[in-house]
C-alpha cells in the first residue's frame, strides 16, 4: 500500500487523527529546540544545579495556579554614583573620624511574599583607612527596621560581604534562604524580625528571604522601603569634600526578589524551569525510543523469518534461544549491567535493551513466515530456480513489513519507560537530560511531601503523552495490517 494511502487510512479514525497531530507537534518541538538553541550547551546547563543559582525562583508553582503574585523588584546601588550624607565628622588626634550614610527608597507592590531574596554586597576601601565598619539596614512601610548587616569590620581592601563565586565572571548574588542559621546576615535579619513576629515556627518557615517583606501575620507588606548604608572609618589628616569620598570607599548593593510562581509549569528545587526540562528531554525521548525499537524490530524480524524458513533441529534451537532471551527480565538486568560495568553510558543501556527486546517480534514473524512458506507461489518460485535471497526480498518481506512497522510503532513506549525507570533509580547517564531524570530529582527532593506537585506531574504527563501517541498510532495501523478489522 502506498504511503499516501496509509496516511489516509490512519486519518479515517479519530485515534489516528489525534496520534498524527500529537506526533507532528512533538516532532516540531524537538526539531525547534535542537535547531534554535545550542542544544549541547543547554543540556549541560540544565544538568548543572549550580548554573541556576539565583536565575529563577526555586520550587515555585506555575503562575496559572497562583491567585496572588509577588512583586519582582531589582535594583543595584553603587555609592560612588550616589550623593552621600556626612552624619559625623570629627578630629581624633591625627585622624578624622567619618560616618557616612547613603539612602535609597523603593516600592514593593506585591500582594504575596516572594519565594526568596537575592543579595550581593561588595565593599571597596582605600588601604589607609582605619577601623572601617559597615552597616546596612532597611526601614519598612510599618516603620520597623530590619538590620541586614550589623556594624561589621571590613579589614581588606576588597570584600564580598554577601555573594558567591568570583573566580569567573565575578561574584554572584546569594539567596538569603540558603544561608545557614549561623551566618551573620541570617542571624541579623531573623533577630530584627523576631521582635515583630513572635511565632518562631513562622519565622523558620519563611526564612530571611521572605521575612524582609512580611508583616506581623507573615503576609506581604507592600509599600515604600528605604535602604540605608552606613560606613564609619578613620582617615589620616583632613577628609576632603563629599564629592571626593568615592576615592576612599565604594559600596555595591544589589537586591532582587524572586517571584512566587514561574511560567506554565513552575520550577524545581534548584530553580530549573520544568517546561525547559520537558523541551530538552524531548529529543532524547525520540532518540532512545527509535534507536531501540528500530534495531529490535529489524533483528527480531529477520530472526523470525530465518526461524520460519529453517526446519528440523536448527529451527528448534533458534526458537529455544528466543524463548530463553524472552524470559529474561529487562529492568533487573539493566540494573545489574550498570552496577557490574560501573558505566552509566546511555549507549550501553540502549544496547542492553536491544539485546533483550529483539525477541518481541520473533513469534509473530515466524508464524507469518511459516504461512508464507507453504503458499503455492513460493513452491513455484523455487521450481523456476529462484534463490532464497530473491524469495525473501520479493515474496516474504513485502508481506511481513507492514506488521513489522506496526510492531515497531507499538514497541516505542517500552524503551522510554524502561529508561525512565532506570533514571528514577539514579542509574541513568548523568550527561543526558531525560524525563526520567526529572522524576528522580523530584523524588530526591521530596517533592510529594513538600507539595511540589508540578515537579513530578508535568514530566509524568510528558511521558504519558509521548507513549500514548504511539499506542494510538499503532491502534490506527491495525486495520491496515489486518484488513479483516475494517469490517468490524
Amino acid at each position: 500500500m502506498p504511503a499516501s494511502d496509509v496516511l489516509k487510512e490512519i486519518w479515517r479514525s479519530w485515534t489516528g487523527k489525534i496520534a498524527i497531530i500529537l506526533l507532528i507537534f512533538q516532532l516540531c518541538l524537538a526539531v525547534w529546540i535542537v535547531v534554535s538553541t545550542d542544544y549541547e550547551t543547554l543540556s549541560r546547563k540544565y544538568l548543572d544545579e549550580t548554573a541556576w543559582l539565583g536565575e529563577y525562583p526555586r520550587a515555585v508553582p506555575p503562575c496559572w495556579a497562583v491567585s496572588q503574585h509577588a512583586d519582582v523588584i531589582e535594583f543595584e546601588l553603587n555609592t560612588s554614583t550616589m550623593s552621600p550624607k556626612m552624619v559625623e565628622k570629627k578630629q581624633v588626634g591625627r585622624y578624622t573620624k567619618c560616618v557616612i550614610e547613603w539612602n535609597y527608597q523603593f516600592e514593593y507592590r506585591g500582594n504575596a511574599l516572594p519565594s526568596d531574596t537575592l543579595l550581593l554586597l561588595i565593599v571597596k576601601r582605600a588601604p589607609d583607612l582605619k577601623a572601617y565598619k559597615l552597616e546596612v539596614k532597611i526601614t519598612r512601610p510599618d516603620n520597623s527596621t530590619v538590620t541586614i548587616l550589623a556594624k561589621t569590620p571590613i579589614i581588606r581592601d576588597y570584600v564580598v560581604v554577601a555573594g558567591v563565586g568570583g573566580a569567573k565572571g565575578g561574584p554572584k548574588p546569594i539567596a538569603l534562604n540558603t544561608l545557614p542559621p549561623d551566618d551573620p546576615i541570617h542571624r541579623s535579619i531573623v533577630d530584627s524580625i523576631a521582635t515583630l513576629i513572635g511565632d518562631e515556627k513562622l519565622i523558620t518557615e519563611l526564612g530571611p528571604g521572605k521575612l524582609l517583606w512580611a508583616n506581623r501575620e507573615g503576609k506581604a507588606l507592600p509599600g515604600i522601603y528605604e535602604i540605608k548604608i552606613v560606613a564609619s572609618f578613620y582617615v589620616k589628616g583632613q577628609l576632603p569634600s563629599n564629592n571626593s569620598l568615592s576615592r576612599y570607599t565604594s559600596i555595591y548593593v544589589g537586591i532582587r526578589t524572586l517571584g512566587n510562581c514561574y511560567g506554565l509549569m513552575g520550577t524545581d528545587s534548584v530553580g530549573r524551569p520544568i517546561e525547559l526540562g520537558i523541551l530538552v528531554g524531548l529529543p532524547w525521548s525520540f532518540i532512545i525510543s527509535f534507536y531501540v525499537t528500530f534495531l529490535t524490530t529489524m533483528i527480531g524480524g529477520f530472526y523470525g523469518i530465518l526461524a520460519g524458513f529453517t526446519s528440523g533441529w536448527r529451527a528448534e534451537l533458534l526458537m529455544r534461544i528466543a524463548d530463553t532471551v524472552y524470559s529474561l527480565p529487562l529492568l533487573p538486568i539493566l540494573i545489574v549491567v550498570v552496577m557490574v560495568t560501573r558505566s552509566y553510558s546511555i549507549w550501553l543501556i540502549l544496547t542492553t535493551m536491544v539485546a533483550l527486546l529483539w525477541v518481541g517480534p520473533v513469534v509473530v514473524v515466524r508464524s507469518m513466515a511459516l504461512q508464507i512458506k507453504s503458499q503455492p507461489y513460493i513452491e513455484a518460485a523455487k521450481a523456476i530456480g529462484a534463490s532464497n535471497v530473491r524469495i525473501l526480498f520479493r515474496y516474504v518481506l513485502p508481506q511481513i513489513l507492514p506488521y513489522l512497522v506496526a510492531l515497531m510503532v507499538l514497541g516505542i513506549p517500552d524503551p522510554i519507560i524502561a529508561e525512565a525507570a532506570l533514571a528514577f533509580l539514579g542509574l541513568s547517564d548523568p550527561t543526558v537530560p531525560t524525563w526520567g531524570k526529572m522524576l528522580e530529582w523530584a523524588w530526591k527532593e521530596h517533592a510529594v511531601l513538600n507539595g511540589w506537585w508540578w515537579s513530578f506531574l508535568f514530566p509524568g504527563l510528558a511521558l504519558t503523552m509521548f507513549c500514548t501517541t504511539f499506542l494510538m498510532l499503532g491502534r490506527a495501523l491495525e486495520p491496515i495490517v489486518t484488513p479483516k478489522l475494517k469490517s468490524r
